[in-house]
């Protein structure tokens, strides 16, 4: 379902809402002044709140490999990264998973080896430069001694990115992308009907047995 429709759901929804209080219940449209863009918004923070709660969806990236640099920093929606992979055109040089910072050597500049094929990896807090923060990096035992067509394809868990054109569509399974849906609900109201119908939504997706599977098939990523 694209951003579109489920933009169209959300000021549909909002036109009756029941609302409980001292006086008894009533229906009050909340879409009246609603901006599109806060609309927006709130659909992305509820696709990545239900994704956060079950701790991230299958993701993939790509970042391009550099002769001599060992480090590389990892994009923001990645929660974990679970296996990594050295690809050189078409051939696959090298296939790790990761492992404790502590127990690869050339995780600091003490024990760093000279440049040839890595052959483990880590994930953890690196800082490029003494006065600036610590970033999330993926570091390999050794820098690469070659680059030029190579690359680093990288499958974890992460969260979705945000959607902002109405024919766009959140990268993630319709059953959670529907949980998100009910979660923008509650966040713009408050309402306790929504909140139910957020976690009816949940425990479909967790039926469903496409939630958090341990590691298999690469294509899972996909």
């Amino acid at each position: 379902m694209t951003l579109g429709t489920y933009r169209s759901l959300l000021y549909t929804a909002l036109k009756r809402v029941v609302v409980r209080d001292s006086k008894g219940t009533s229906v009050v449209d909340m879409s009246t002044g609603l901006k599109v863009e806060v609309a927006i918004e709130t659909l992305n923070l509820g696709w990545q709140y239900v994704a956060a709660l079950e701790m991230g969806i299958k993701r993939y990236y790509q970042d391009t490999l550099i002769q001599g640099q060992s480090e590389y920093v990892i994009p923001e929606f990645m929660l974990k990264v679970e296996l990594v992979r050295l690809v050189e055109g078409a051939i696959l040089r090298r296939e790790m998973i990761p492992a404790e910072a502590t127990g690869v050597m050339g995780w600091d500049s003490t024990g760093e080896k000279a440049q040839g094929t890595p052959a483990a990896c880590a994930v953890g807090l690196w800082k490029f430069e003494d006065s600036g923060p610590a970033q999330m990096c993926l570091k390999f035992d050794r820098p690469p001694n070659w680059g030029g067509d190579g690359c680093i394809e990288v499958y974890g868990t992460g969260l979705p990115q945000f959607v902002s054109e109405d024919d766009q569509e959140p990268d993630l399974p319709a059953t959670l992308g529907m949980a998100g849906y009910w979660q923008a609900l509650v966040q713009l109201t408050g309402s306790s009907q929504f909140e139910r119908r957020r976690d009816e939504a949940l425990v479909a997706y967790r039926r469903l047995g496409i939630g958090n599977q341990p590691f298999g098939m690469r294509s899972r990523y996909r």
